[in-house]
Order: structure tokens, then C-alpha cells, then sequence
């Protein structure tokens, strides 16, 4: 199991606005500071573009869904 964070952005965002997001982002990961700040932290940064982040989400929703399914696991309300 792994964790990882992500910035994510409203249903219907125009894709100049993803875009420009993204390719800041990424500036700040590509960064040498900010690489081993996150690297001393225990954790790797990634980064790549929207739609490989959207394929990662999708992926790890259809993986932990039958996890979840066969566990019979609820949320308590």
C-alpha cells in the first residue's frame, strides 16, 4: 500500500487552467530543494501530467473497491 497527495481541481475546469497548474507544479517538484525536503521527509516526489494523475486515481479506485467490497467494510453515519 502506498500513499500519495495530489491537487485537484473542480469537475468542468477549463484544461488551460489544469494545464497551467500542472506545469507550475511540476516546476516546484523538478526543483533540487524541494526534492530533498521531500526526499529527507520519507517521501518521493512525483509529478507527470493530469491525465497520468487521473489514470492513477482510477486505477487505486477500481484496486481498493473490491478490497473494500469483500472486506464488507461500512461507514458508520
Amino acid at each position: 500500500m502506498t500513499t500519495w497527495f495530489g491537487v485537484l481541481a473542480p469537475k468542468g475546469t477549463s484544461p488551460a487552467i489544469v494545464g497551467y497548474l500542472n506545469s507550475n507544479l511540476q516546476k516546484v517538484f523538478d526543483d533540487a530543494n524541494t526534492k530533498k525536503r521531500l526526499l529527507d521527509s520519507g517521501m518521493e516526489p512525483g509529478g507527470g501530467s493530469a491525465e497520468s494523475f487521473a489514470a492513477l486515481i482510477r486505477s487505486d479506485y477500481r484496486k481498493w473497491e473490491v478490497v473494500v467490497k469483500a472486506s464488507g467494510a461500512t461507514l458508520d453515519e
